[in-house]
This record gives structure tokens, C-alpha cells and sequence, in this order.
């Protein structure tokens, strides 16, 4: 008789700590910090936050970054072609590179310089990750709020991405 009072207490604050665990998740959205920035194209068009728009992905990476190699082409072609009204953008976050190996690297990806910015001193970088550089990252953002951020672009990671944005685009 006690063991199974014992149980069904037992089971009860287990019930009670997921019910829990269901009400706070432990990634809860954080806030997108506000920043402007150019782009390294001739016509060098600029990226605010405060007049831009409510939905962007960001990818950071930098020169020579093994996992940016694979996953920036990839990332552009999944953007580009299943969401093209998405700005999609491309930030060096190293102090070492210079617009001139920055734009040799993403052409060599096939990337449009278009996309890619150069944050020189790191300042978007530590806005959205704090001192913990990690590359690649790609950060989505929506009303200034992050909706997803990932290491990198696995198949799994790509299939999330399409559809928190599908649902986002959908509702709008």
C-alpha cells in the first residue's frame, strides 16, 4: 500500500515537471538585435533593420571556413529559388579578411556579391552570438524576433528551415 502511494506520487510531480517542461521551453524566442550594414557589390546597397523587412535569414561566415563552403551555395539555391522575396545575407564576421578575398571566395561559390556583407569589427556577429563565434551560423529573424539558428545546413536543418519559413510566409 505505501510502495504504491509512493508510485503515484512519484508519477504525479513527473507529470507535473513535463507539464512544466511543456509551458517554458528552454528555447524561447530571444530577440533580434537592430543593426544596418552594406553589401560589397559596385552599388553597395544597405541592410537596416529598422526600415527593412520583418522576415531575413542571415548566414555568418568567414574566408576559408570548411562547413561555409558546402552550406553557402547550398543555403543560396534553397533561398533563391523557394524564397526569393526572402532577403538572404551572406556576413564575413573576420577582422582578417578584405572585401578583395571576400568577393574572390564567393565567386568561387557562385554566390552574387549581392548577398554578401563584411562585418569588419564583429559587431553583428557578437549582437547576435555574444562573444561564442561559431561558423557557419544561420540565424532567421522575424518581427525582431530569431526563429531559428543553426551551425551549419544539414538536410534535417534545411527541411526545418523551409518550413518554419513556409509557415511564416503562409500566415502573412
Amino acid at each position: 500500500m505505501i510502495r504504491t502511494k509512493f508510485v503515484a506520487r512519484s508519477l504525479g510531480f513527473a507529470l507535473i515537471f513535463f507539464l512544466f517542461l511543456q509551458a517554458a521551453p528552454l528555447n524561447a524566442q530571444r530577440r533580434a538585435p537592430d543593426f544596418w550594414i552594406s553589401n560589397l557589390a559596385p552599388n553597395s546597397k544597405r541592410f537596416n533593420t529598422r526600415q527593412g523587412p520583418h522576415l531575413y535569414v542571415i548566414s555568418f561566415f568567414f574566408v576559408g571556413c570548411p562547413p561555409c563552403v558546402k552550406e553557402m551555395p547550398e543555403l543560396y539555391k534553397m533561398m533563391t529559388s523557394e524564397f526569393p522575396n526572402v532577403p538572404l545575407l551572406f556576413i564575413d564576421s573576420s577582422e582578417e579578411d578584405t572585401p578583395a578575398t571576400i568577393q574572390a571566395f564567393v565567386e568561387r561559390l557562385e554566390i552574387p556579391i549581392d548577398y554578401v556583407y563584411h562585418d569588419v569589427f564583429r559587431n553583428i556577429a557578437r549582437k547576435f552570438m555574444g562573444n561564442e563565434l561559431k561558423f557557419p551560423t544561420i540565424i532567421g529573424v522575424y518581427k525582431q524576433g530569431i526563429i531559428f539558428e543553426y551551425g551549419g545546413l544539414e538536410e534535417e536543418t534545411a527541411q526545418t528551415i523551409r518550413h518554419k519559413l513556409r509557415v511564416l510566409l503562409d500566415a502573412s
